[in-house]
């Protein structure tokens, strides 16, 4: 999801938890909770509206030691991206023992 972009998620309050599920708004992380709206009539679903934070991203992966750069932005902070390093970029490709 872009940073910056809305979320509206539907959700439900009260004994209608029973029928829908129920977003809690602490779970929602990355995300700057706006608004939330718990009807009283016969709307049955609340809505929850929130706000992708804005992240820098990191460009420099700390990869330089291993003589590669990096191609990709690493904005999730659930996984590492592992560099690729060719083994054929460290290699002649042509055997010139002969």
């Amino acid at each position: 999801m872009a940073p910056g972009a809305i979320l509206m998620l539907r959700s439900a309050h009260g004994a209608r938890a029973f029928l829908y599920p129920v977003v809690d708004p602490n779970v929602l992380h990355g995300f700057n909770v706006l608004s939330i709206f718990h009807p009283d009539d016969d709307v049955i679903n609340s809505v929850v509206i929130s706000r992708k934070f804005v992240e820098p991203v990191n460009i420099d992966n700390n990869y330089l030691h291993l003589d590669i750069g990096s191609l990709m932005a690493s904005s999730c902070k659930y996984c590492d991206i592992q560099p690729f390093n060719h083994p054929l970029g460290h290699m002649k490709m042509i055997d010139e023992s002969m």
